[in-house]
């Protein structure tokens, strides 16, 4: 059998099952979009405590945000972002939207493909003037983001908190645990669940001829056609297994 060779579950403490994963997904995309590995990184811990790093969650403090940063409508940031996924021809709760909206909102001031998108409230872009009307492109947000990036994640992850997020609560510790956690998974140091349940056991590809009984007959003592099945939810009163079909050994 392989040995764990990372850490335990414990780490886990403050994510959700699945969550790195759902995470990984997120920061490919995000340094796919131009965000360097140290705000990716900071972001998702932020992402994390606010979605659980799912794109449809709704509302979780009573403000009637949403998405993967709770876009708050509050400050016409989920409008924002309802016009943009309306502008470019994709759903609201699709991740690669609201990964594009990261990028429009937070590296490129509100423009998409060098434009100004319709519906958007011009506060968020550009300077209000003495006369009322809004000239001038602001960059607030692009600004706020860059101004949180420093040399280290447990800052950043603060200054983004505090500058991009703005919650009504603090969640400062779990939010820079999640951070941390994701970089330790990112670089390699820590595993899902899901994965150590799979590196701890052995994979079978099955052949030709083969049946449960035969496979566990050339394993390990304590292995059985009983355990294999269980291992990979086949049904012992009808236990077909296929060709090329890989099965959990444990």
């Amino acid at each position: 059998m392989i040995k764990l060779k990372k850490i335990l579950l414990k780490e886990f403490d403050f994510l959700e099952d699945g969550e790195l994963e759902r995470g990984k997904k997120i920061y490919n995309g995000l340094i796919a979009r131009g965000f360097d590995k140290l705000g990716a990184i900071s972001l998702l811990g932020n992402i994390a405590h606010e979605s659980g790093c799912k794109p449809d969650q709704g509302e979780r403090g009573g403000t009637g945000a949403y998405g993967l940063c709770q876009w708050d409508p509050g400050f016409g940031r989920l409008q924002a972002l309802q016009s943009f996924a309306k502008h470019t021809k994709q759903p609201v709760a699709g991740l690669t939207t609201q990964l594009n909206f990261m990028k429009f909102e937070l590296l490129d001031g509100y423009k998409w493909k060098g434009k100004y998108v319709p519906g958007i409230r011009k506060s968020l872009y550009l300077y209000k003037q003495q006369d009322g009307s809004y000239k001038g492109q602001s960059n607030e947000f692009v600004k706020k983001y860059n101004k949180s990036i420093t040399a280290d994640i447990t800052t950043t992850t603060k200054n983004l908190m505090d500058k991009v997020f703005s919650p009504k609560r603090g969640s400062l510790k779990k939010r820079i645990n999640n951070a941390l956690k994701f970089k330790k998974y990112l670089d390699g140091n820590i595993d899902t669940p899901e994965k150590q349940s799979t590196t701890d056991s052995n994979i079978y590809i099955v052949q030709s001829g083969d049946t449960l009984s035969s496979i566990a007959a050339t394993q390990p003592k304590g292995i059985t056609f009983q355990t294999i099945a269980a291992a990979n939810n086949i049904d012992l009163n009808n236990p077909i297994i296929t060709p090329g079909q890989k099965l959990i050994i444990k």
